[in-house]
């Protein structure tokens, strides 16, 4: 219900109840996903973990294995003299591929379960497992090949980290690839790409495409 700040044996803070749950689902990045073996062994090669950290940033070799917890919102109080009758948190979960959803769900659910008093809504856009397609599939190799004659290097088939249109494709049987520009100014103010970079990328998609079909 909510109370006056001098009254705190009225009514529980909502705002101290959401700060207990975030340290909870924390947590979560512990669980461990069963990698298939065509990924565990593609991730275990030296030259994609460095094209991994490369591509994604110092660090995120350690971050493609496992879960991660984004705690994206977290509202709550309307004064500082005020106990919070109400907050809300808005938890950005990334699951890594071998973890199923429905795994990470259950044990949600059974933190949730120390929290009666609080409830759960789940977005609606975000169904989904994690999805993969085969990294000896003929399009990666067609993609390395123009991406080698038009740079001078191959880059390897890694997993990245952000969601992409890819689970679309893949949900209808549709092996799906992404070669995109770098993300190392995306989610950030001044979001950007290199127009160099950007027609370079178009160019590489012609060509795959052209080669694929041909």
């Amino acid at each position: 219900p909510g109370a006056h700040g001098a009254y705190p044996h009225l009514s529980r803070s909502a705002t101290k109840i959401a700060a207990r749950l975030v340290t909870e689902l924390e947590s979560l990045e512990t669980l461990t996903p069963q990698m298939p073996e065509q990924v565990a062994r593609v991730m275990d090669d030296p030259a994609v973990r460095a094209a991994i950290e490369r591509g994604l940033g110092k660090g995120a070799t350690d971050v493609v294995p496992r879960l991660t917890v984004n705690i994206g919102v977290l509202q709550g109080g309307v004064k500082v003299n005020m106990l919070p009758g109400e907050a809300v948190i808005e938890a950005d979960l990334r699951l890594p591929v071998g973890l199923p959803r429905a795994a990470v769900l259950a044990a949600v659910e059974k933190i949730l379960a120390r929290y009666p008093e609080v409830t759960m809504e789940q977005g609606k856009s975000q169904n989904f497992d994690a999805t993969w397609s085969d990294p000896e599939h003929a399009m990666v190799a067609i993609v390395q090949r123009n991406v080698e004659a038009a740079l001078g290097f191959r880059p390897p088939a890694i997993v990245t980290l952000g969601g992409t249109d890819c689970r679309f494709w893949r949900a209808r049987g549709v092996p799906a690839y992404v070669y995109g520009c770098s993300p190392d100014r995306m989610g950030a103010p001044d979001e950007r790409v290199p127009i160099d970079e950007f027609l370079h990328i178009v160019r590489i998609h012609a060509l795959a495409a052209f080669d694929y079909l041909g």
